[in-house]
């Protein structure tokens, strides 16, 4: 978790827990390789049996856009967990300087989580509140409907093993 990075009382205890698990595992399963090297490196050789499922979803849910040329203001989007990890803050940081080449530039942002207020903060600090539209969490369809309507999806995880959002928006 985090690359054992764990800082915080609560990330101690879930990287001890999760070493512990490992150690006692009869087997391991990993969603990437890099995972499986991830947890070799963190809690040492002579693990259990490592194998690597790489997670998935079902395409036939994820119906292709019709893309269509449209003139600007350009349409970001952020689906996720608005989590401190997720890098959120980053894109939030960085849109005075898109919306400056990109003018109109907007952000949508789904999801929900515990930074959300904190983000809303850095929304406001950056003077870009108005062009952030944080839309709380959303069903499938809705998620599909965003995608649809959306230019870009933008990821900026400072870290994640295998994300299954960026299969949904591929």
């Amino acid at each position: 978790r985090h690359s054992g990075w764990v800082a915080g009382r609560i990330s101690r205890q879930v990287h001890a827990v999760e070493g512990w698990l490992v150690r006692e595992s009869d087997s391991l399963i990993t969603c990437s390789a890099s995972m499986a090297d991830e947890i070799t490196e963190l809690f040492g050789p002579g693990l259990a049996e490592t194998r690597v499922i790489r997670n998935g979803i079902d395409a036939a849910l994820w119906p292709f856009a019709k893309r269509r040329p449209h003139p600007d203001p350009r349409r970001l989007l952020y689906l996720g967990r608005l989590e401190y990890e997720k890098g959120v803050h980053e894109l939030i940081a960085a849109l005075p300087r898109i919306r400056r080449r990109h003018p109109g530039t907007t952000l949508t942002i789904a999801g929900d989580g515990t930074q959300q207020d904190w983000l809303v903060q850095q929304a406001r600090k950056h003077k870009v509140l108005k062009a952030v539209d944080f839309v709380g969490r959303v069903d499938h369809e809705q998620l599909v409907t965003l995608l649809h309507h959306t230019d870009a999806a933008v990821l900026p995880s400072h870290y994640e093993p295998f994300g299954i959002v960026a299969l949904e928006a591929a």
